[in-house]
């Protein structure tokens, strides 16, 4: 939502989600990156996401790769498809970044790094709507929760890093205008007026829906009905005081009890299951994303809107 929302500044364009670029960034640092790393670590959909020209693009091996600049050409054929200028600024969101913030340095050095923190619940409750299955239990949830604040707020004390700005996702939704402010000043962004109605970018994704949409309040609390009374009491239980750390009032707190020994089996049984039910599930999942991007009207991935 956040990063949608800060397309609509001059000069600026949201691109897809591209965790990979932060892993191919990551292995260049290692050794040379080949075409042949692109295509191995660039996920299936990607095609789709990015547009048409951008299938073209990523199977031409254009030799010896400099992943910054093949990145930033695929940018150029992105903004080419929607038939806008090539972006000064480009906006990137991907969690799973803040693992290779180091390596992300390298390349964008004058970045602006947006950590946004959100209760650990509400987190829990996005994950579990993603298919194929990103989270199998509230354990698993807790710990990538804690992981992605833990490699985040190791960040924010890094000298060699650019500067990282941290915002509260419930700041965001409750208070759009002051905090989308803060934002675009910290990073030199120039929005207009309206910025806070609507974003620029909409994925052809049925999961994130809301991307794109103005800032819903109503998204603070929604954990709480999609969650079961159990599965937040776990959650809860798993990830220690740490939502008190953020401000975060608990619901169970110290009361929050451990898993009976059943739960613990399923818990375990399905965190051992769900990669290889996912492995199982991943052709037939893409020839269902392949079906829903057919028939999607439009002519990109992503639209922009008038400012």
């Amino acid at each position: 939502m956040l990063a949608s929302l800060l397309g609509r500044g001059s000069g600026c364009l949201t691109t897809p989600a591209s965790a990979w670029l932060f892993e191919l960034l990551a292995l260049e640092r290692s050794r040379p990156v080949s075409h042949a790393d692109i295509l191995r670590l660039v996920p299936g959909r990607f095609p789709p996401l990015w547009g048409p020209s951008s299938q073209e693009y990523l199977h031409t091996d254009p030799g010896p790769i400099d992943v910054a600049t093949w990145f930033k050409g695929l940018i150029a054929t992105y903004a080419a498809d929607l038939g806008v200028d090539t972006p000064v600024t480009w906006i990137s969101h991907a969690p799973p970044a803040n693992r290779f913030l180091v390596s992300a340095a390298s390349m964008v050095p004058d970045a602006v790094i947006v950590h946004i923190v959100r209760d650990g619940r509400a987190v829990y409750a996005s994950l579990n709507e993603f298919r194929p299955v990103v989270v199998a239990s509230p354990r698993q949830a807790a710990l990538i929760w804690r992981e992605r604040l833990c490699f985040a707020l190791a960040a924010e004390h890094n000298d060699r890093l650019p500067d990282i700005v941290t915002v509260r996702f419930e700041d965001l939704v409750t208070r759009p205008e002051a905090t989308l402010g803060r934002l675009a000043t910290t990073a030199g962004i120039e929005l207009p007026s309206d910025a806070t109605q609507r974003g620029t970018f909409r994925p052809r994704t049925k999961v994130h829906q809301l991307v794109g949409e103005a800032p819903d309040p109503t998204r603070v609390d929604a954990w709480r009905t999609k969650l079961t009374s159990r599965q937040i009491e776990l959650f809860e239980y798993y990830s220690d005081e740490l939502l008190e750390y953020f401000g975060y009032e608990t619901v169970y707190g110290p009361r929050a009890s451990a898993p009976s020994h059943r739960e613990w089996m399923s818990i375990h049984v399905r965190e051992f299951a769900r990669p290889l039910v996912n492995a199982a599930m991943t052709p037939l999942t893409r020839r269902r994303q392949r079906a829903q991007w057919s028939t999607l009207k439009g002519p990109a991935p992503g639209t922009l809107g008038s400012s």
